[in-house]
C-alpha cells in the first residue's frame, strides 16, 4: 500500500484543474488532501477486488484517460467529477439525493424517491445507473469511457456519505459546527475531517486502508443487487444505488445527528462515536464499486 500513499501525495500537489461553468467562464478548483482522501480510498478498495477481465479493461480505460487528458490515473479519476462538475454528462445534482427528512428531529424516511431524480439532471442514484451502463458499452480506448469510469467511481463514493443522501439543510452544509477551533459545517466534517481522522487513528493511510479491506465482505447483501442486474441495464443498476442511498439516509438519524451530535466541536467524543460508521461506509463503497466494475467491465458480479 505504500504506492497508494505516494500517489496521494503527488496528486495533492498536481490536482489543479480547469472547469468550464454554465457561463463559459473557466474557473479553477483545488481539492485539499483531505477532500481527495475518501474518494481515492474507495477507488483503491474497489480496484483491489476485480476479476482479471475487469482489471484488464480498467487498465485500458485508465490509459485512455491519460491519452485523452481526462485524468492521470485511478486516484485522479476518483476526484475528477468534483473538479469538473458539469463534464461527461453529469451535473451538480448528480452528487446527491435530496430525501425529504429532518434528521435532527429523528425523522428519516427515504421511501419516497425525490422527483428530481426523474428529471433531466437526475441525482446520485440515477447517475450511478446511467454512467455505469454507459461504461459497460463504451469503447475502453475512448475519452468517454474514461469520463464514465471517473463518474461511477465518484458517485458510488458519494452515495455512501450519509449527508449526500438528505436534503436537510442542504445536506448539512447549513448546519454550522466546529472542528477544533475551526468554524465549518456538518457536511464538510463528514466529507473531510472525519475521513482524515479515521486514517490518522489507524496509524496512517496504509494501515487504515488495510483495516478497511478487512471490513469488506463478499456477503454484503447490498452487492447482491448488482449481481442480478444486466451490465447495460441502467434502471436495474439505479435500483441498487437507491438501496444504498436509503441505507445512508438512515444513518443521518442514527449516526450523523445521533445522540453524540453537537453544534460545537465535533473533533472529540463525536468523532470517536461515529468513526466506525465512517470506516464502515467507505469499506462498503469500495465493495460496491468492485461489484459494479466487475459487472460492467468484466461481465460478472
Amino acid at each position: 500500500m505504500a504506492k497508494f500513499s505516494v500517489l496521494l501525495a503527488v496528486s495533492t500537489l498536481a490536482l489543479l484543474a480547469a472547469q468550464a461553468n454554465a457561463w463559459g467562464v473557466v474557473c479553477y478548483i483545488f481539492l485539499s488532501f483531505e477532500e481527495q482522501l475518501g474518494h481515492q480510498t474507495v477507488a483503491e478498495l474497489g480496484a483491489a477486488n476485480l476479476t482479471p477481465a475487469a482489471k484488464a479493461k480498467l487498465t485500458k480505460i485508465i490509459a485512455a484517460g491519460r491519452a485523452n487528458n481526462v485524468f492521470t490515473g485511478l486516484e485522479a479519476a476518483a476526484v475528477w467529477p468534483d473538479q469538473n462538475r458539469d463534464a461527461g454528462g453529469a451535473s451538480s445534482s448528480s452528487h446527491f439525493i435530496n430525501y425529504d427528512d429532518n434528521p435532527q428531529s429523528g425523522q428519516c424516511s427515504s421511501a419516497q424517491i425525490p422527483d428530481s431524480c426523474n428529471g433531466a439532471a437526475g441525482c446520485v442514484t440515477s447517475s450511478i445507473g446511467t454512467f455505469a451502463a454507459a461504461l459497460a458499452s463504451a469503447n475502453p480506448n475512448s475519452a468517454a469511457a474514461a469520463q464514465n469510469l471517473a463518474l461511477v467511481i465518484h458517485f458510488v463514493g458519494d452515495v455512501a456519505q450519509p449527508l449526500h443522501a438528505t436534503g436537510f439543510k442542504r445536506g448539512g452544509n447549513q448546519v454550522n459546527v466546529k472542528w477544533g477551533s475551526k468554524k465549518t459545517n456538518a457536511h464538510s466534517v463528514w466529507d473531510t475531517q472525519l475521513v482524515q481522522a479515521a486514517a490518522d487513528n489507524a496509524g496512517g493511510i496504509d494501515a487504515w486502508v488495510q483495516n478497511l479491506q478487512s471490513l469488506s465482505s463478499d456477503d454484503d447483501a447490498s452487492t447482491a443487487c448488482v449481481a442480478s442486474a444486466g451490465a447495460t441495464d441502467a434502471a436495474a443498476l439505479t435500483q441498487c444505488a437507491i438501496a444504498w442511498s436509503q441505507e445512508s439516509e438512515a444513518l443521518t438519524c442514527s449516526a450523523v445527528f445521533g445522540d453524540a451530535f453537537t453544534t460545537g466541536d465535533l473533533s472529540g467524543s463525536y468523532e470517536e462515536t461515529v468513526e466506525p460508521v465512517v470506516n464502515q461506509q467507505i469499506a462498503r463503497a469500495g465493495l460496491r464499486l468492485s461489484a459494479v466494475l466487475n459487472k460492467v467491465l468484466g461481465g460478472s458480479q
